[in-house]
């Protein structure tokens, strides 16, 4: 249940993040960002696997069966960590090259106008 769960839950702190870490980040943008970080997780968790000799081998399914058999796939664990990291710098690398709203219109929205509000 967990490899279900984790990658919609890394989404969904990435798509936190942006929208309270950064003033850059769009709506457009991070929708897409959080849709890549979820295929990354899709493309990665069946094709990671460590092999006996200590290595990573990517395409896991390029290899023949009994080196398969005696690697290791990647921990579910890491599948949150992998969609949050492609949602957020998918997202804010996208909401670069996105219109995005009036300056105006995003004050006391993140973090860094805590400062800007507790003085009013």
């Amino acid at each position: 249940m967990y490899s279900v769960v984790a990658p919609f839950f890394g989404c969904a702190v990435g798509i936190f993040l942006l929208g309270t870490a950064t003033r850059t980040a769009s709506p457009k943008g991070v929708i897409i960002g959080s849709l890549l970080g979820y295929a990354l997780v899709l493309w990665v968790s069946p094709g990671l696997l460590q092999l006996p000799a200590g290595s990573w081998e990517f395409a896991a399914w390029s290899l023949e069966e009994s080196q398969y058999a005696l690697g290791k796939p990647i921990s579910k664990f890491w599948l949150s960590f992998v969609s949050l990291t492609g949602t957020v710098v998918c997202g804010y690398v996208l909401s670069l090259g996105l219109p995005r709203r009036a300056e105006h219109s995003l004050r006391n929205l993140t973090i860094w106008d805590l400062d800007a509000t507790s003085k009013e």
